[in-house]
């Protein structure tokens, strides 16, 4: 059990109590308030749809990694590793080759 950790998704919090699935669209503004007690646990599911609404959002997702990895990657491999999960889950079997790689080669020996 845990205190506080309201979702809250626009201006209104979600009344969630355990168990309870609560689905929006990631693009709409949210936070969790902070937690007073206790471990919260999340699951979080996200989905795509080619040619929906939500085309920008991931397009925005892909570059905000990719700028993180060419910014961090030589120190952080796992930035490279995410970054290939991220294409494989989104079709693109050769950049997300070229970011596994990419992780490899900034992992220290």
């Amino acid at each position: 059990a845990f205190g506080g950790g309201a979702l809250q998704v626009g201006g209104a919090n979600a009344s969630l109590g355990r168990g309870d699935l609560h689905a929006y669209p990631a693009a709409l503004p949210h936070k969790v308030h902070d937690i007073t007690r206790g471990r919260r646990r999340t699951l979080v599911v996200a989905t795509r749809r080619p040619g929906g609404a939500g085309d920008a959002y991931w397009a925005r997702a892909a570059d905000d990694l990719e700028r993180l990895a060419a910014a961090h990657g030589e120190t952080h491999a796992k930035l490279h590793w995410i970054r290939g999960e991220f294409l494989e889950r989104t079709g693109d079997v050769k950049g997300a080759r070229e970011a596994f790689a990419a992780s490899y080669r900034s992992t220290p020996e």
